[in-house]
């Protein structure tokens, strides 16, 4: 003989498992992805000297946002040559000189975007560790 469930009990599946489907809405929405994550000075660090040396710094005056900021200034050069500049998915843009090869561009930009995709999977253990853990104290 089947036992059943007394109406209490049925009222806390049905609150657990609205809570659950909450829960992994909410963890789903807010989940990291390399696009949303922006450019962060430290991606620089991880990059190989031979990348960073590809990459160039280009003088704009008047424009505060191609000023160079502490923790690039000792590899990145300041060229008045035509450039190319490469967008990357998070936003970021990498500058090279026109005449660098598109391959080695291709090497620099495949670096950096393993580097954002490799903080990015640290960011969603740390997420879901956290969210596991809300989950179980509430």
């Amino acid at each position: 003989m089947a036992k059943k469930l007394g109406g209490w009990q049925r009222l806390w599946v049905l609150v657990a498992a609205i809570y659950l489907i909450v829960v992994i809405i909410i963890v789903s929405l807010t989940f990291p992805n390399p696009k949303s994550v922006g450019h962060w000075d430290s991606f620089y660090d991880k990059m190989r000297s031979e990348s960073k040396q590809k990459l160039v710094y280009v003088k704009k005056p008047g424009v505060g946002k191609y000023r160079i900021v502490e923790g690039r200034e000792e590899f990145m050069r300041v060229v008045t040559t035509p450039t190319v500049t490469v967008e990357m998915p998070n936003g970021h843009t990498l500058t090279f000189e026109a005449e660098l090869p598109e391959k080695a561009r291709e090497a620099v930009v495949q670096e950096y975007w393993n580097i954002v995709k490799a903080e990015v999977n640290r960011m969603r253990i740390r997420h879901l560790l956290i969210n596991c853990l809300i989950m179980i104290l509430t």
